[in-house]
């Protein structure tokens, strides 16, 4: 888990790397029909999914954190069973 400076989890630059990541890329396609052609486009649809302004929001605000969390538990558990 990346941190922040302040020790805290850096949610946003985990969810950015997760959006480079293939197998992500293929769950959010999969399950949440999301364009996958190019990172802005991926970006974009993370941002209004997870409703932030800035993937920056994941580390600030509590209930854009828990739907982050949501998300990444859900694309794990998919990556069990795919």
């Amino acid at each position: 888990m990346m941190r922040t400076n302040a020790g805290l989890p850096n949610y946003a630059a985990e969810c950015a790397m997760k959006c480079a990541d293939p197998a992500f890329k293929r769950f959010l396609w999969e399950h949440h029909g999301f364009d996958i052609s190019d990172r802005e486009r991926i970006a974009c649809q993370i941002r209004e999914f997870l409703d932030v302004e800035s993937r920056s929001d994941l580390n600030a605000d509590q209930l854009a954190a828990d739907r982050w969390l949501s998300m990444r538990a859900s694309f794990e558990a998919w990556m069990i069973v795919a």
